[in-house]
């Protein structure tokens, strides 16, 4: 079975099982195998000729704990090693690294062609050998381990001494680890290995257990006398607490016996309005009355959403669509702008997808009918480091930085760029001052630091999911999930100013206006003053509503292991100039209104997702990737809750649990949603008539393992849409799904 449908014991129809292996050889065997038992393909004869052919690290040695300078939670450097002893004959060296999970093996660093004279490869080694791909990111290069789990994990360092270079039959960015053991396989003189072991923080400690209690081994030779039959086995490792820490989204608890879709509560406390959503594996969008009825739906365009749908005041629905464009993402978030009448007739589109540029996520409609809407463009490995990101920080040796354009539309299709603002052009360094943005990065919080990810970046660097406009400061808000921060930029400014520090209504051209989240990321405060954690829908809430001016966020908890929604008071003035409070790292401390589940794990959203301030002051959430809308109180009561019911191959019936996709979300999973009241302009004159539920009776239920087999499960193939074999899935991976 697919492992990421595993469901446990508690699901009578999918039993588990465990399967144990325990791996022996004779004392006399000397490491050579049987003709009769040949190696898989993806292995390696490993032999260490006489000699004492070794590996070491000046940093840590074998057997120890890796420093977290050389993981996802440090700097991501590579680490230092030197090896001796190499046999005879030696013409080349590779090395690996590695670690075996329960489920597979991960490689996180192959570099091969190493010249028979190197004997060492310094730390963040640069110029030394070919690099292959790792299986973090399935991209070009070293990935820093930052495996999931309690526990400690074991990571494998190998250097091969080979008779001669091997051959390899695919370019080093589609080189895996198993194809180059098998291209080695006839060539390995001898191997050498370096254990490291590395504890997440937070993660290795047994909480409870006694002093003087033993606990879990803490090297991995300490596990090697159970291995060769000298010893018996010793403990298994505790399970460390993480009542926070949930390794997977936990599912919502149903009210309703044997209801699994549809609407579970409808109560008196509910705002009266129309919900309006698109589901992300369909092509279908959907207003629904509060009785969890259809009042109508959109049913023409050919895309998945990509990623938010709007319903405009002249009864219009406005769409961003996921077209799979064939340009430099090969696949991505968006590409393109659909809007059509009441009636499903399409009045305009708007494409915006190349080898250079790609819409994505979000998109918000100006009180002149222009489009603000969030892009990104490519940016080389060698402009990156001209604008003075640093090689090893370039985690897919390539970056994809967010830019923001106002769209003039050209009916019934097309449009014109008529401003826009890049990240590009508000960066600063410190590293290098023969680089471009050089300066002190504490010292200029209105510019972006090229390293304000922490860690090494990805190509979809800032990530930002989503954008508001306020018409009355002329200002726009960015959800910047890379950064875990929310800005706030001025629209005021003309195109030029935009690309420069002064200019505009505040006098700081296209620099941040406020930022709010991770002072860290602008080298102020500490990790206890982090407030967000991969972020979504940041918004202005709108007038008319409850805290009118405040932001309101949809807080993920991607790193905490449970979902909130926050409420800021952002410091500013009628005049639209914020002032920060000094001595604060974080300016406010902390939200104004703070919504959480009573147990966090029941509440958690890792991704996507989203949050509505509603005139009578609930607050609509949608829980993005189990496909769930609920509306709470001020005081935190759920008054109405439903579960869209829509996958890839059509509505589910009753009782029939929604499967997942290939990143672990349900296949109803939902972007965000939209109350629109009963008195909207849109719905004057129109036909609201209740419809029908979406999702289909139970007498129609399917088992789970019928549903999950059926074609399209997986979501509809849609215009552009390639196999598996043709689309770039490191790719669709940077721009997330998220």
């Amino acid at each position: 079975r697919n492992p990421s449908y595993f469901r446990g014991p508690q699901d009578p129809n999918h039993p588990y099982y465990h399967v144990g292996f325990r791996v022996v050889r004779s004392a006399d065997a000397k490491g050579q195998r049987l003709a009769s038992n040949p190696p898989p393909q993806s292995d390696i004869q490993q032999t260490t000729r006489d000699g004492g052919f070794t590996l070491r690290s000046p940093e840590v040695a074998d057997g120890e704990s890796l420093p977290a300078e050389f993981t996802g939670d440090g700097a991501g450097a590579t680490l230092p090693l030197t090896w001796s002893g190499a046999p005879e004959g030696t013409k080349s060296y590779a090395v690996i690294m590695h670690h075996v999970a329960p489920d597979m093996t991960k490689w996180y660093w192959i570099l091969y062609d190493i010249p028979a004279s190197v004997k060492s490869l310094a730390k963040n080694t640069s110029g030394v050998g070919t690099l292959g791909t790792n299986s973090v990111n399935e991209r070009l290069g070293y990935a820093p381990p930052h495996s999931k789990g309690p526990g400690p994990k074991v990571y494998i360092y190998t250097v091969y001494a080979l008779s001669e270079a091997p051959q390899i039959g695919v370019t080093p960015d589609r080189l895996t680890r198993d194809d180059l053991l098998a291209a080695m396989r006839d060539r390995v003189l001898a191997t050498a290995e370096l254990r490291v072991i590395y504890t997440r923080p937070g993660e290795g400690a047994e909480p409870g257990r006694a002093e003087g209690q033993p606990g879990p081994p803490r090297h991995w030779w300490d596990w090697r006398g159970w291995w060769n039959g000298q010893a018996p086995p010793p403990p298994p490792p505790p399970q460390a607490k993480r009542e926070n820490r949930p390794q997977e989204p936990v599912v919502p608890a149903l009210e309703n016996t044997g209801q699994s879709v549809g609407l579970f509560s409808n109560t008196p406390g509910a705002f009266a309005g129309y919900t309006l959503f698109a589901p992300k594996h369909n092509t279908m969008t959907y207003l629904l009355d509060n009785s969890g009825k259809a009042v109508h739906a959109w049913t023409q365009s050919e895309y998945e959403p990509g990623q938010t749908v709007y319903l405009l005041e002249n009864g219009h629905l406005l769409r961003c669509c996921f077209t799979h464009a064939r340009g430099f993402t090969q696949g991505g978030e968006g590409g393109r702008l659909e809007e059509y009448d009441w009636d499903g007739n399409l009045v305009w589109e708007f494409d915006y997808a190349t080898d250079t540029h790609m819409l994505h996520h979000d998109i918000r409609v100006l009180p002149n009918g222009n489009i603000l809407a969030l892009a990104v463009e490519r940016r080389t490995y060698e402009a990156c480091l001209a604008a003075g990101f640093e090689g090893r920080m370039l985690r897919d040796r390539e970056l994809f930085p967010d830019y923001v354009i106002e769209i003039q539309p050209t009916r019934p299709s097309g449009g014109s760029i008529v401003w826009e603002w890049h990240v590009w052009d508000h960066l600063v360094q410190e590293g290098d001052s023969s680089k471009a943005h050089y300066g002190n990065v504490a010292a200029h919080p209105e510019r972006i630091d090229v390293n304000c990810n922490g860690r090494p970046a990805p190509a979809f660097w800032n990530h930002m999911n989503a954008i508001d406009y306020n018409p009355a400061l002329d200002q726009i808000l960015l959800s910047v999930r890379g950064c875990n921060e929310i800005w706030v930029i001025d629209h005021s400014t003309t195109a030029s100013e935009a690309k420069e520090h002064s200019g505009g209504r505040r006098g700081k051209g296209g620099d941040l206006l406020y930022r709010w989240g991770n002072p860290m990321a602008y080298q102020t405060g500490t990790a206890q003053d982090r407030q967000l954690f991969d972020q979504h829908d940041a918004q202005w809430i709108p007038q008319g509503c409850p805290g009118a001016g405040n932001i309101l966020v949809f807080n993920n908890g991607l790193e905490r292991g449970y979902s909130s929604v926050e409420e800021i008071v952002p410091p500013v003035d009628s005049a639209g100039t914020y002032v920060l409070s000094a001595g604060r790292a974080c300016d406010p401390v902390r939200p104004v209104w703070h919504y959480e589940a009573q147990d966090r794990t029941r509440f958690f959203s890792a991704e996507i997702s989203g949050a509505q301030r509603l005139p009578n002051g609930n607050t609509l959430i949608c829980e993005g990737v189990h496909g769930a809308f609920f509306e709470v109180s001020h005081a935190g009561e759920t008054v109405w809750r439903y579960v869209n019911p829509v996958i890839g191959i059509g509505p589910l019936a009753q009782g029939e649990v929604p499967p997942k996709d290939h990143r672990g979300h349900g296949m109803n999973a939902v972007f965000k949603v939209h109350r629109y009241g009963m008195d909207y302009p849109a719905f004057a004159g129109k036909p609201l008539n209740s419809g029908e539920v979406l999702e289909r009776p139970a007498s129609e239920r399917r088992s789970q393992a019928e549903l999950e087999a059926l074609p399209g499960a997986q979501g509809p193939p849609g215009p552009g849409k390639k196999g598996k074999e043709g689309m770039s899935s490191e790719v669709i991976r940077s721009l997330g799904y998220l």
